[in-house]
């Protein structure tokens, strides 16, 4: 009987990671970190319904939560990860795949919310992912698409630190991908968007020049999409 090899694989995923992502330690921590990207791009709204896609670990829930968002839920292929969030931080967690998940929740969320999920698809499922997410958003709403800068003067290393990435993205790329579903607005920014520029990056921006390269726009480590339906 044929295994079926990428469904064990995610299923001991948490434990094999390069670090534990069902760390209760690193909940709160990793919580904090989104406060710099997100504070100021989310509404005020409370009730505003959002989808973590990928949840993870639950770490952008337990951010959601802390800042008291009423009307939130995730999805993870992971059961470990599922199991753990629904413990831990909150309890409408659902252990799926995410297209599949999405394929049943058309014109229901306000903002999804993909942090690190999209370089883990393979090319032939992204426009499909991407289209799905455009399908489960209301009218008007956002999708926000975190995922490693392959601009960034480290990009092999956030390439292949995890074996499950499949694809990189430049600002241009995901522009391109984002664009090609319907959004009509496609926003990309650096994820240290509220912070100024570390001076080094004038530097780098000099050595593209000098080996006859445009230099990106975005030099940081992640980039942020921000996709208006």
């Amino acid at each position: 009987m044929k295994q079926d090899y990428e469904k064990m694989f995610w299923k001991s995923y948490s434990e094999n990671h390069f670090w534990k992502l069902n760390d209760k330690t690193k909940v709160k921590e990793n919580s904090i970190y989104y406060d710099a990207i997100y504070n100021s791009l989310l509404p005020e709204k409370k009730s505003t319904k959002i989808l973590d896609v990928g949840s993870g670990g639950g770490h952008f829930l337990a951010y959601l939560k802390r800042r008291g968002y009423k009307n939130i839920e995730g999805v993870d292929l992971s059961p470990g990860l599922v199991e753990f969030v629904k413990k831990e931080i909150h309890p409408k967690v659902t252990n799926e795949d995410a297209l599949s998940f999405l394929e049943k929740h058309n014109n229901e969320y306000d903002i999804l919310v993909a942090n690190d999920i999209i370089e883990h698809l393979h090319k032939d499922r992204i426009i499909e992912f991407l289209f799905l997410c455009f399908e489960a958003l209301k009218k008007e709403g956002t999708l926000y698409l975190k995922t490693p800068n392959m601009g960034n003067f480290f990009a092999p290393r956030n390439r292949y630190v995890d074996f499950t990435h499949s694809t990189g993205f430049t600002e241009y790329s995901l522009r391109q991908v984002c664009a090609a579903v319907g959004f009509k607005e496609v926003e990309v920014i650096a994820e240290n968007h509220t912070k100024k520029e570390p001076r080094i990056y004038k530097w780098i921006r000099k050595l593209y020049k000098l080996t006859g390269q445009d230099a990106p726009s975005i030099l940081d480590v992640n980039l942020l999409a921000i996709c208006k339906k």
